[in-house]
């Protein structure tokens, strides 16, 4: 199984009382775990997923912090054949300014690629925000959801 994050910790981050500073920021926008088994819980059993083609420095971090953005929040995911699909919202502080689907192929035991893709429209689009699931009820599509947010201004 694989689990997706947004804002993440880094182990390096424990103190030696094996608790995070209150004060310390997190270090990742994003961040995956890799489950062995769906009844395996022991995270000594959860092996590090390894990205080689990360452009921020942050081996951990999966999906690329893009140019002019502070972040790159991953949402759902779906897997088809032997690749895994995730969305990704991206952001400047707490606006977004696109989104991108991200293609994961695994490579060698925990070692995977990530390929940054943007479908025609998606990596424009701020109205909508396809983060709210994909599904694959077994017709040949792949359906994806997602939200409109609608700002208001009342004048009391």
């Amino acid at each position: 199984m694989l689990w997706v994050t947004q804002d993440a910790w880094d182990g390096v981050q424990l103190q030696l009382n094996k608790m995070f500073n209150c004060g310390d920021f997190h270090r990742y926008s994003n961040s995956v775990l890799i489950q062995p088994a769906k009844t395996d819980w022991d995270p000594e059993h959860a092996p590090n997923m390894t990205i080689n083609n990360s452009t921020s420095g942050k081996p951990r971090q999966v999906f690329n912090i893009q140019p002019g953005t502070s972040w790159s929040w991953a949402g759902p995911g779906i897997k088809i054949g032997d690749k895994v699909y995730v969305h990704c919202g991206e952001g400047q502080g707490l606006d977004i300014t696109g989104q991108s689907l991200y293609r994961l192929t695994q490579s060698t035991g925990t070692e995977w690629k990530a390929e940054r893709t943007t479908p025609n429209g998606l990596d424009s689009q701020k109205v909508i925000s396809y983060s709210c699931g994909m599904v694959k009820p077994g017709d040949g599509y792949v359906y994806v959801f997602g939200k409109e947010g609608i700002d208001r201004c009342i004048n009391k």
